[in-house]
């Protein structure tokens, strides 16, 4: 069976490169995994060196990309190795193009994981883009969603009628956020499965194995250290940062491209390779994070994690720590982060993460060895 996967892959992302990169490895043992090249001009301008664009964001965005230049350029020349060495890739394309790859080859086209679904993530025109929605196969071709996300998006009127004509199309759907499934099962009238993101599919020691090896370890490191994976270092992030290190007492890392990082950080890691990621994420001693993937690898990796509220996009981050019984390690607020327990992390969340990767490997299973391009 040949395959074809579009997702988010060329990004200055650690989240989106693990997701695809454990999609395509849960899709091999289905068939050959090609991932469509597509070249999304919105999410691949973070792996420009230096960015500019005619605005007050785009100018801010140039002076930041000149003064971290050189580590910048070290971190983007690391995730195009990445993807060149572990991505199968189809030659590349763009919405206009996409026509020159042979589609015929391929026997089903699958979508996701991350916000493909979010035009305000992955549109400059804040449109859907239906590309990710498979608009370019042919009425041979079976067509599936594994754990395809809109983020924080609500769909409006004119948006809800154009996706529900594009996924009247799809044999098998299942999103990654549980609010989201409920919300396209009553839109299609059909059953959306809620899955886990991709990068709970494989476990911790598949994570080890594939991406951690000797050569990641030589930054010298604490033997116990809090890392801090975050993207938007509101000031809750930064209080959490100071409260856990003085009860903890363990330096600080950070994981983090930004100019600059909270004051009570020790370390600041801006330039990590992808690999670097997971190998640093497996050592940390406990995990501050207000990222979706940072709960993701804390959960997977069994660790002790604050998971710091990023307000109205903390949608994604709240359904898996419902799945997982999790709840308690989010905070919101400065009396959540006081009142914080920091007791050994639960056995429960194991088994729980343990049945679902079950019950999300059983879709892919289903949707692909039971689809009609198999007969």
């Amino acid at each position: 069976m040949n395959i074809g996967l579009i997702t988010i892959h060329r990004t200055n992302n650690y989240g989106a490169l693990m997701q695809a990169f454990a999609t395509q490895h849960a899709l091999k043992k289905f068939g050959n995994v090609e991932i469509i090249d597509y070249r999304n001009c919105l999410t691949e301008d973070s792996l420009s060196y230096i960015r500019f664009s005619p605005s007050f964001s785009g100018v801010k965005s140039f002076f930041k990309d000149i003064l971290r230049v050189f580590p910048r350029i070290r971190a983007i020349n690391a995730v195009n190795s990445f993807i060149n060495d572990n991505f199968n890739l189809t030659v590349s394309v763009d919405s206009s193009s996409i026509d020159e790859i042979d589609l015929d080859r391929f026997d089903i086209f699958i979508c996701g994981s991350d916000q493909i679904w979010n035009p305000q993530c992955i549109s400059p025109d804040g449109k859907i883009d239906e590309v990710y929605f498979l608009s370019f196969s042919k009425d041979k071709h079976k067509l599936v969603s594994y754990a395809s996300s809109a983020g924080a998006h609500k769909y409006n009127k004119l948006e809800s009628h154009q996706v529900k004509k594009l996924l009247s199309r799809f044999e098998h759907i299942s999103v990654r956020e549980s609010e989201l499934s409920i919300r396209l099962t009553e839109m299609l009238n059909k059953e959306v499965a809620h899955v886990l993101d991709p990068t709970l599919l494989l476990t911790a020691a598949e994570w080890k194995e594939h991406l951690c090896n000797a050569a990641m370890t030589s930054r010298c490191l604490p033997e116990k250290y809090i890392l801090v994976y975050t993207v938007p270092k509101t000031n809750l992030l930064k209080d959490a940062i100071i409260r856990v290190k003085k009860k903890l007492g363990y330096k600080v890392i950070s994981i983090d491209q930004g100019l600059y990082t909270s004051s009570s950080v020790d370390m600041q890691i801006r330039d990590a390779t992808p690999n670097e990621f997971i190998s640093i994420f497996e050592r940390a001693s406990f995990v501050i994070t207000d990222s979706f993937h940072g709960v993701c690898f804390s959960i997977n990796f069994n660790k002790n994690f604050m998971a710091v509220s990023p307000g109205i996009y903390s949608n994604r981050i709240d359904s898996l720590l419902k799945l997982t019984n999790l709840e308690n390690r989010s905070v919101g607020t400065q009396n959540d982060i006081d009142t914080f327990d920091y007791d050994v992390y639960s056995l429960e969340a194991v088994k729980l993460l343990e049945g679902k990767r079950i019950e999300s490997l059983q879709f892919l299973e289903n949707a692909l060895m039971n689809s009609n391009a198999t007969k």
